[in-house]
């Protein structure tokens, strides 16, 4: 009777084999699933026409030559279109057409509700940068778990929309005068003349700028949203961004699951009237800031005192700099002279405000202008010429947009009676004020208003998440408290040593976004905005 006997290799063997069988099995599973799902998830969407005559059309990832390199990297997951608005602006030389880039959250993400975050870009006439395909990749990572599908665009006339309407003569002229000073109401009444003229030149042409403002940019939101589908966004917006996207709550809060918002903006409120108030606030945070920190107030003592001789200096001694600017369509920096007077110096100071990298900056260059040390201003200096000269802002956007949307029916009396102690106790600031009144833009720029009700408050029962730094020069804390307290879910935070756009600097800002769009009906853990980071002041050397 024969014996049978197990071979403990062979079984070993088969053992192994059939371990590498069953992965190879599932990993041609895998492979198949991936293939299936990335070929379904690379389908172009479908072309829509709205009842109303708006209809978003899709294409291939390349904007009136603008590659999107990224998409190529990416592209089965990266659709790319033109929204044609159905109420077009009157004498436009073709339609008006929106960009449109939908970048879509990771296929294993796939099964939960649609809630796709749509961008607003703030100016107004700013560009959403469809061409950074890597910085929104990331974005979509960093501040949305890539859990939810972002969609930007380019609003009307900024960016890569087309047609292209602009001020050439604005770019071309300031960079003639650089070099230049004259009397600071004779220099801004040359500004405001050009602005005029090109407002002429477009009358001209018979195009109606009263067509590029908030309210039809809300209209195009709300087509956008459609066409895409879905009753569950959620926007984000930043500075003008936050107006636009408190207007389409307004309109439209049936489609929306959340809103943030981020250096609030609100309708309610007259950027002209502010500006004489928002400088006093600005004065105040800065000298507040560096006398509360010691070695600040050590190196400082008076800064009070420094700016008024800094002032006093530069009006009488301007500085001679020759600066590495930023133009527009230039890969590269280039040398331009510049003469910096007590205005200009004013405009510097302002602009350095909106960057926490530079307000550090400030003490040692109020100090730098009183000593004469034009190094010390060489940074915020450049970096604030190059913003005018870079194309980064579409000038005709801003304008149409910003003098619709503000109240101009003020006077004079209103605008001094808002000059506070700051403007008596410095007279160049008090000039600078007056003088920015005087020579407003939107003296030259008569766009139709949007009217009295659409500047009236937004209440709302959407759930808001509202950003704010306490630094902000332009968009004040207090601001973004007062809209947050009309929402029945508006939850504010304000973080104290914070300027503009608080997404972009705070890493906390990051963490109860992403804690509000998990839960939009719960406020966030604000545990981490009191560990803030001071501001660390530079010493001038």
């Amino acid at each position: 009777m024969g014996q049978f006997s197990l071979n403990p290799i062979s079984i070993l063997t088969h053992l192994i084999e059939y371990s590498i069988m069953l992965r190879l099995f599932f990993l041609s599973l895998l492979i198949i699933f991936i293939w299936g799902a990335t070929v379904i998830y690379r389908e172009l969407p479908q072309n829509v026409v709205l009842a109303n005559g708006t209809h978003l059309a899709w294409q291939d990832c390349t904007f009136f030559d603008v590659d999107l390199s990224w998409e190529v990297k990416t592209g089965q997951w990266v659709f790319c279109g033109f929204l044609t608005p159905a109420n077009q602006p009157a004498g436009l030389s073709e339609p008006l057409r929106l960009p449109v880039v939908w970048l879509k959250r990771p296929f294993w993400y796939w099964g939960g509700e649609f809630s796709p975050m749509l961008y607003l870009a703030g100016g107004p006439g700013g560009a959403a940068y469809l061409e950074l395909g890597e910085y929104w990749r990331k974005w979509q990572g960093n501040y949305l778990d890539a859990r939810h599908d972002l969609i930007l665009f380019d609003q009307r006339g900024s960016g890569l929309s087309q047609p292209k309407i602009s001020c050439t003569e604005w770019e071309s002229s300031l960079l003639a005068h650089l070099d230049k000073l004259s009397d600071p109401a004779q220099e801004a009444q040359q500004i405001q003349q050009i602005f005029a003229e090109c407002y002429q030149h477009f009358l001209a042409q018979g195009i109606d700028l009263s067509g590029f403002n908030t309210k039809e940019s809300t209209q195009d939101v709300a087509d956008l949203m459609a066409a895409i589908g879905g009753d569950q966004w959620n926007l984000y917006g930043s500075s003008y961004g936050t107006r636009l996207a408190l207007s389409v709550v307004r309109a439209h809060s049936d489609k929306l699951r959340s809103v943030v918002f981020d250096s609030v903006y609100p309708p309610e409120k007259n950027a002209i009237l502010a500006l004489p108030w928002l400088w006093e606030r600005l004065l105040d945070n800065l000298l507040s800031e560096c006398e509360i920190q010691h070695h600040c107030r050590e190196a400082f003592p008076d800064l009070r005192v420094a700016f008024a001789e800094a002032l006093a200096r530069l009006q009488f001694e301007p500085f001679s700099l020759l600066l590495p600017l930023q133009l527009q369509d230039s890969e590269e920096l280039e040398l331009m002279p510049v003469m910096l007077d007590a205005h200009r110096f004013l405009h510097v100071l302002f602009y350095a405000f909106y960057s926490r990298d530079l307000i550090v900056e400030l003490p040692a260059m109020i100090e730098g202008a009183r000593q004469g040390r034009s190094d010390a201003l060489m940074l915020p200096a450049s970096l604030f010429f190059s913003s005018l000269l870079d194309g980064s802002l579409n000038y005709a956007v801003y304008l149409s947009v910003d003098c619709a949307d503000t109240d101009r029916a003020i006077a004079d009396a209103d605008v001094m009676a808002r000059q506070g102690h700051f403007a008596q106790e410095f007279p160049v600031l008090k000039q600078f004020l007056d003088v920015q009144w005087q020579y407003h833009w939107c003296h030259v720029w008569p766009v139709r208003d949007v009217g009295a009700e659409w500047r009236q408050v937004v209440k709302s029962e959407v759930p808001g998440l509202f950003l704010a730094g306490q630094l902000d020069p332009v968009t004040p804390s207090v601001w973004a408290r007062e809209a947050a307290s009309h929402f029945t879910r508006g939850y504010f935070f304000e973080f104290a040593h914070a300027s503009h756009a608080v997404l972009d600097t705070e890493p906390c800002a990051a963490e109860l976004l992403k804690s509000f769009l998990r839960d939009p009906h719960q406020s966030p853990d604000a545990a981490c905005v009191n560990e803030a980071r001071a501001l660390e002041f530079t010493v001038l050397e």
